[in-house]
């Protein structure tokens, strides 16, 4: 039986998560103060060094004072980040039993048969049968789950970030690297049974031309979404009142945008939500709920979604 979040929330098993959690959070603070008293010695050392520089007022004073401040910064960020080093593998552990005991817990609260392998990723080939605008060049993914829909229907889905990475040299010989996010969240390819014999694009409000977007009759869906179909009669089958308003609850709900593809006998969702399924350390509590609640309701948004348009395909008429 499916539990709403407060009670799988309240469900949760937190044995050996906090004693990781305590022995993550305990290291991290002893480091971040180890870091600041070796901060503050390196930073009085160069005082020092330069004091007559650093109280002597001047345009030749600035100039020589400018660099050493930025060169102080520098080597405060570079000690602190180094501290943080040593955190790391406490940070792993507590991830890693957050993974175990929480997120599969959440995947098998909604689905059966749940394979999840968080350190897999998942193919790269999956993501562009989605056939998406934009050229990227770099791929990562993991958090790799295999699941059925109400012990029937497959689903596939996978934390992912696709970039487009640029590189430009000017005159001098100066390289310069831009690097834009085009997608990164949750991404699904869910089996939703029978062929619609159509492709069906749900994107974002103001992403398709207007002489190609189809018309739908709500006003608060046509707010958030755009709709385009090579056929507009079972797109309009299948865009039933219900499914516009659960897509309308769930984009207020999770506050991100996010694009559906239905081509044939499969949905691809695209959850623009961030990094999912990475443990957060909350200073005050072994499990973070707001960060839970997260991962809870977008695992839920993909299920409800899959579930009504199974339904819809199975009883349409095609």
């Amino acid at each position: 039986m499916k539990q709403d979040f407060d009670s799988f929330y309240n469900s949760i098993n937190q044995e050996g998560i906090e004693d990781s959690w305590e022995e993550t959070r305990k290291k991290k603070s002893k480091m971040s103060k180890i870091a600041v008293i070796f901060i503050i010695i390196f930073d009085l050392i160069i005082i020092l060094l330069f004091s007559k520089l650093l109280f002597k007022i001047s345009i030749y004073g600035l100039i020589i004072i400018i660099p050493i401040i930025f060169f102080c910064l520098v080597i405060d960020i570079i000690i602190y980040a180094v501290s943080q080093i040593g955190v790391h593998k406490y940070y792993n552990k507590y991830s890693n039993l957050f993974k175990d005991n929480i997120i599969d817990k959440i995947l098998k609260n909604f689905f059966t048969e749940v394979d999840y392998i968080p350190k897999k990723q998942m193919p790269e080939q999956i993501y562009k049968e989605g056939k998406y605008d934009g050229f990227y060049n770099r791929y990562y993914s993991d958090d790799y789950i295999e699941a059925l829909v109400d012990d029937k229907n497959s689903i596939k889905m996978a934390d992912m970030t696709i970039q487009k990475v640029e590189t430009e040299t000017d005159s001098d010989g100066h390289t310069t690297t831009h690097t834009t996010t085009i997608f990164s969240g949750l991404f699904a390819k869910i089996n939703i049974g029978k062929s619609i014999e159509n492709e069906l694009r749900i994107k974002q409000n103001g992403t398709i031309f207007k002489k190609n977007k189809l018309e739908m009759d709500s006003e608060e869906f046509e707010k958030h979404f755009d709709v385009t179909s090579t056929n507009n009669i079972v797109a309009m089958q299948l865009l039933t009142h219900d499914v516009m308003e659960l897509l309308v609850d769930y984009r207020n709900l999770l506050n991100r945008p996010f694009d559906i593809f239905i081509k044939d006998n499969i949905m691809y969702i695209r959850l623009h939500v961030g990094s999912m399924f990475e443990a957060k350390i909350n200073k005050k509590t072994a499990i973070d709920k707001e960060c839970v609640e997260r991962y809870y309701n977008t695992v839920e948004f993909i299920y409800s979604l899959s579930k009504k348009m199974i339904k819809l395909v199975e009883e349409t008429h095609i």
